[in-house]
């Protein structure tokens, strides 16, 4: 078989990479991966291969072990997300992803400085847990996401809180708490466990002072749908008024309410509309949307977190001025 040297050609040092092999152990998960292109991606190992390797080092068939002290589920799904381009794509990506994935990613990325792989998790998060109203109502992207690794969604949320915390993704937290403590009694939120006992104490103390926020938030909400318009304005007073009152009887039999965003439906509105008169149908979906922006725009504040304008400019500068970047 002919042979030829690298010395016969014009080599693209962009894309001439090392045979060189390593062994990263998690635990009792093992991968063996290129040094040259893990480091290609990442500051981190390109640094900590950068040393020589001590006289005496583990290895296997042949090939030195690096010990990790990460999630080898979590290494796992990063690993695999920098060397098989099909495995993570970025939104709107029409794959289903595993939200364990995503956020083991996150971390993942963000720990080892791989910067394109923290935007592309990011990315998938936000569209989770957004930051504008309307994107909280249009429930998106969760037909493209994989949640059931986790025994419930209050255990899915507080990981989310948890890591949205460590890679310092402040705007994913108030939808993120918003989701914990609408959908779980506080006793159940608070169980003696993981994840509960995995999150730091100032969310902790976010969790409990936010829910019962939203308790206090949630008669609020419904007063807008009880509060009748003006009498001159109203086609048949008498009947809307009774129609309130059966109104009012069926929310207090509801009993504790802090499903504050969820509720009243499209299919309450269309019994609305056959309850009230058309004026004051009319009325009242436009006192509850401005109640609902209102508690929207209070929500960060119930939670201890800023205002939505600071988060959004922490949101700006990691998902649009890094792009922004790496595009000069």
């Amino acid at each position: 078989m002919a042979t030829s040297t690298a010395s016969n050609f014009r080599q693209n040092d962009d894309l001439w990479f090392s045979p060189e092999l390593i062994i990263l152990r998690a635990q009792n998960h093992v991968f063996r991966i290129f040094v040259s292109i893990l480091s290609a991606k990442s500051s981190v190992f390109a640094d900590m291969f950068s040393f020589p390797s001590p006289p005496e080092v583990e290895t296997i068939d042949g090939i030195q072990v690096v010990d990790l002290h990460d999630d080898p589920e979590e290494l796992g799904a990063f690993l695999k997300a920098i060397f098989d381009a099909d495995f993570f794509l970025p939104m709107p990506a029409k794959t289903i992803n595993k939200l364990q994935d995503i956020i083991g990613i996150l971390r993942m990325a963000h720990k080892y400085d791989v910067a394109f792989l923290r935007l592309r998790a990011l990315e998938h998060l936000d569209l989770l847990y957004p930051i504008k109203l309307r994107g909280f109502e249009a429930f998106e992207g969760w037909d493209r996401v994989d949640q059931f690794q986790y025994s419930s969604e209050k255990d899915r949320d507080l990981i989310v809180i948890k890591a949205a915390v460590e890679v310092g993704a402040t705007w994913l937290l108030p939808a993120a708490y918003y989701s914990l403590c609408a959908g779980n009694d506080l006793c159940e939120i608070m169980t003696d466990g993981s994840p509960w006992n995995d999150i730091g104490d100032p969310q902790k103390m976010a969790c409990i002072t936010g829910y019962t926020a939203l308790l206090q938030y949630s008669p609020k909400m419904w007063q807008s749908l009880l509060t009748p318009s003006d009498e001159d304005f109203c086609e048949d007073p008498a009947l809307c008024d009774a129609r309130r009152l059966e109104l009012a009887s069926a929310l207090v039999a509801l009993g504790s309410i802090h499903h504050t965003l969820e509720t009243p439906d499209e299919e309450w509105w269309a019994n609305a509309r056959q309850m009230f008169c058309e004026r004051c149908y009319i009325y009242t979906e436009q006192q509850y949307s401005l109640t609902k922006q209102e508690f929207w725009e209070e929500l960060p504040s119930l939670f201890g977190l800023p205002a939505w304008s600071e988060l959004e400019t922490a949101r700006i500068s990691a998902l649009y001025e890094a792009t922004n970047h790496w595009a000069t």
